[in-house]
This record gives structure tokens, sequence and C-alpha cells, in this order.
């Protein structure tokens, strides 16, 4: 079974165990992934976009929703970054709230697949 990860579960995949301040580590890469593109790029296309569970693209080519608002609400947020932003957004961290209906060419989803009881 496959579900839109919470915000949590996707900074955890970010940040990994140790909470790193990028996917990568906790130093900014010069022309770090994703990063000031023109636009969206082939998935897995940047291998240094890879967190310390091999997860790819957390970083950029485009921001990603989170599960559903918690608090009912209009908002609900978008993590990473897009390759229509700068090396700010490159940090696993970035949280960008947006209205729930909001589309955008820099703005996806994944599915990440729920652990086996």
């Amino acid at each position: 079974e496959y579900h839109v990860p919470t915000e949590g579960a996707w900074e955890r995949a970010a940040r990994g165990a140790d909470g790193r301040a990028f996917v990568w580590g906790d130093r900014f890469l010069e022309g770090a992934p994703w990063i000031a593109q023109e636009t969206f790029q082939v998935a897995g296309g940047q291998p240094r976009d890879r967190s310390m569970f091999g997860i790819l693209d957390l970083t950029g080519n485009v921001f990603e929703w989170c599960g559903p608002p918690t608090d009912g609400g209009e908002l609900a947020v978008l993590r990473g970054g897009a390759f229509s932003t700068g090396e700010g957004f490159a940090a696993a961290p970035s949280r960008n709230p947006s209205y729930a209906d909001s589309r955008w060419i820099d703005r996806g989803f994944r599915l990440a697949a729920r652990p086996k009881k």
C-alpha cells in the first residue's frame, strides 16, 4: 500500500538519522543538484541528491506535497526545493506552506510504501 508521506516522515527521509542540514550531509555543495535549473529534470538524474536511506530527489527538482493538513485548514505543506529556487531551498528542512489546491509546474508529490506488518 502506498501513501503521500507525512511531513515528519518526509523530513526524516531527507535529514536522516543524524539530522543533517542537507540530504547529502552538513555542508553545501557548489553546483548542488536541482538548484536554479530552467525546468524540472528526469527523476533520479542527480546521484548526489541521495539521502542516507538511498532516497533520491529530496533536495529539489520539484517541491513535494506532504500528507493532508492535520489542522483541517486550507494550508498544506510543500517540502524540499524546486528547480526554480535558489540554494536556500537545498537544505532538507525547507518548508513552504501553500494552499492545498495550489498548482504549479514546480510542485509534485511522491508515494511511500507503508511498512508491512
